[in-house]
């Protein structure tokens, strides 16, 4: 990470703490609701982490 950079690593830390919850409501919700709306979750939930990924690349 370059120095002088705060600002990009409280993104990074934003994003992903705002990924890791998506992904543990998605878990739990996953073992609540019927298949269907399970697979709606995930391909919701892909995006995020596809976009967190690209995030964290690219600071680091």
């Amino acid at each position: 990470m370059p120095s002088g950079a705060p600002l990009g690593a409280g993104v990074v830390v934003v994003v992903v703490v705002v990924v890791v919850v998506v992904l543990v409501l998605v878990g739990l919700l996953s073992l609540l609701v019927p298949h269907p709306a399970r697979a709606a979750l995930k391909a919701m939930a892909h995006p995020a982490k596809t976009l967190a990924d690209l995030t964290v690349r690219v600071f680091i």
